[in-house]
């Protein structure tokens, strides 16, 4: 079989190839929910977003697309990204187009000096970026990978394996946390410590000092790289159009300086418990325990009796709040791995 490979640095109409890369995928997830798919208009930004070497490619079968991706040098030495990877799991030719996206991105990712290629990570860990790998039970929730599992079993099958895992878990019996935080949130409180709500939908200037302790305090969280204002802004302005902020709130500092933050919102009658950020001057005074004590308070007042700690690096210290609760459900996440 002979594959057709367009690649947008190569084609001479570079329009019509954004308007067909951002299309794909369409007919063959019409009918499964809980794909996303962005408006062309977003997905077209990732045109423009990378200043290191980088490229996109169409795999077609007939003039069909078949597969889409793109590839691009990171700031770490020897190791590339693949991203924005769609394909058509169902068609019947799905093992010949992953063998040949295999051969794309490595040959692409050596000429370029690479040795190794994660994925899928669109350029950043800062956008979407992971694959779900295992659900056990649980709903789906807004801020998962949302490509079908098939997409890792087919990749793991061809050879790509596994450089790291991630999880979602819910819990319930929250009780017994509440009561163990509990001293925390009175000791941070004494020592000065306040928790400043976040509105609803969250301000420009919210969104400044989000960025700004952002960067700050996960720069040496894996595979981390620093990130710009507006493309920060325009990721929680997506989000903020589906999640209330209003449970969220800034920490501050005996001195009322922002010194981190805890992202927290209501889905499926679970408090997600999504993001927790802390400067290192300010761990150990208790502060993460009580703030994590103050949103499963006012959680439980709204009738809330189910957590889920979002998106957790496996092994990562937080994963420890699990133990003092009821285990109900977890989803695994993966980003593969492809050695040249």
């Amino acid at each position: 079989m002979s594959l057709q490979i367009e690649f947008y640095s190569k084609c001479l109409d570079k329009k019509a190839f954004i308007l067909e890369f951002a299309s794909f995928p369409n007919d063959y997830y019409k009918n499964d929910p809980a794909v996303k798919k962005l408006p062309v208009e977003l997905e077209s930004m990732y045109f423009k977003l990378h200043s290191l070497a980088h490229d996109f490619f169409l795999i077609k079968d007939e003039g069909v697309v078949l597969l889409r991706s793109m590839i691009c040098l990171t700031p770490f030495d020897d190791l590339a990204y693949f991203g924005l990877l769609d394909f058509d799991y169902k068609n019947s030719k799905v093992d010949v187009v992953l063998e040949e996206f295999k051969k794309l991105i490595a040959g692409w990712s050596k000429d370029k000096g690479a040795k190794k290629v994660l994925g899928p990570i669109n350029f950043s860990t800062w956008l979407p970026y992971r694959l779900l790998s295992f659900k056990d039970q649980g709903p789906y929730f807004s801020f998962e990978p949302d490509r079908p599992l098939e997409y890792f079993t087919l990749l793991k099958k061809h050879g790509l394996v596994t450089n790291q895992v991630f999880s979602s878990k819910g819990y319930t019996e929250l009780q017994n946390i509440i009561d163990l935080s509990k001293a925390d949130y009175e000791k941070a409180m004494s020592l000065g410590y306040t928790l400043d709500f976040m509105p609803k939908e969250l301000t420009e200037l919210d969104m400044r000092d989000l960025h700004k302790l952002s960067l700050e305090i996960f720069n040496e969280n894996y595979l981390a790289t620093p990130i710009d204002f507006d493309t920060f802004r325009s990721l929680y302005v997506a989000q903020s159009k589906k999640e209330d902020f209003s449970l969220s709130f800034f920490i501050l500092s005996p001195k009322k300086e922002k010194i981190g933050y805890f992202i927290n919102f209501i889905e499926h009658d679970c408090i997600v418990v999504k993001t927790i950020g802390i400067s290192k001057l300010h761990r150990g005074s208790g502060i993460s325990n009580g703030s994590l004590y103050l949103s499963l308070v006012k959680a439980q007042n709204m009738g809330i009796h189910q957590m889920v700690a979002a998106m957790v690096k496996e092994g990562a210290q937080s994963e420890s709040y699990g133990r003092k609760m009821k285990l109900v459900w977890t989803h695994l996440y993966e980003i593969l791995e492809l050695s040249l």
